[in-house]
This record gives C-alpha cells, sequence and structure tokens, in this order.
C-alpha cells in the first residue's frame, strides 16, 4: 500500500510562499513530469466546503530540473489566509490548516504525492 508522504509547511501571511518540490521514483531517481498537471488547496478540515488557498504549481524543465515543480502563493493569496484572532496570552498566534498535492499523470492515472499540515503566522505590517 503506497503511503503518501508528509511535508509540514509554514506560511507568513502577506509574503510570498515557494517551495520547490523534488519527486524521485523507488530507486531515488527523479520523476520525469512531462505531461503531468498538479492541484494543491489548503483548508481549515478535509471536509471545509471552501478552501483558503490554492496553490499555483509550475513544472520546470524536465531536462535540467527533472523531478521538479514549484508550489507557491502569491503575497495576495497568503493575505487572505485567516488568522486566529490575538489574545493577551498569544499576540501572535499561529493557525493550523492541512492540505494535500494530487498529481495528474498523462494518462489521467491521480495520485495523492503530498500532504501535511500548514502553520499560518499573522501578518503586522500590511
Amino acid at each position: 500500500m503506497y503511503s503518501c508522504p508528509v511535508f509540514n509547511i509554514s506560511i507568513n501571511q502577506g509574503s510570498t510562499f515557494k517551495v520547490i518540490l523534488r519527486f524521485k521514483d523507488e530507486n531515488k531517481i527523479p520523476l520525469d513530469l512531462t505531461g503531468s498537471t498538479f492541484a494543491g488547496k489548503v483548508r481549515k478540515l478535509y471536509d471545509s466546503p471552501t478552501a483558503v488557498a490554492t496553490f499555483t504549481f509550475v513544472i520546470l524543465d524536465q531536462v535540467t530540473n527533472r523531478g521538479q515543480v514549484q508550489m507557491s502563493l502569491t503575497p495576495s493569496e497568503t493575505t487572505a489566509i485567516p488568522c486566529d484572532p490575538a489574545t493577551i496570552k498569544t499576540p501572535r498566534p499561529i493557525t493550523e490548516y492541512i492540505y494535500d498535492v494530487e498529481r495528474t499523470k498523462p494518462s489521467t492515472e491521480k495520485d495523492r504525492v503530498l500532504q501535511g499540515q500548514v502553520s499560518v503566522s499573522p501578518e503586522v505590517t500590511y
């Protein structure tokens, strides 16, 4: 049975978020992602009706950066992610979410390839 890798991420509200994901096969050889598409969303709970963010994916050149894809959010997209209100005891509370990433192969086969928690730190300077 395939176990989806877990990769927890931190997002600073109001900042650009970018990460390069690297996909390899069971022999640790980078996968050719040509023709693949990726989708990923952030939600408060897995069954929340509305996503708080949708990642943008750019597959990098598969000759020079085989197996690599960039996952990102713009500053306006991270600003739009709601954060829990501050209190006396927690002046900068971290708000927790979850996400996952799915890859659709050229054959239209779809797999969840990554999942984890998202910790969002609220913006002060806006």
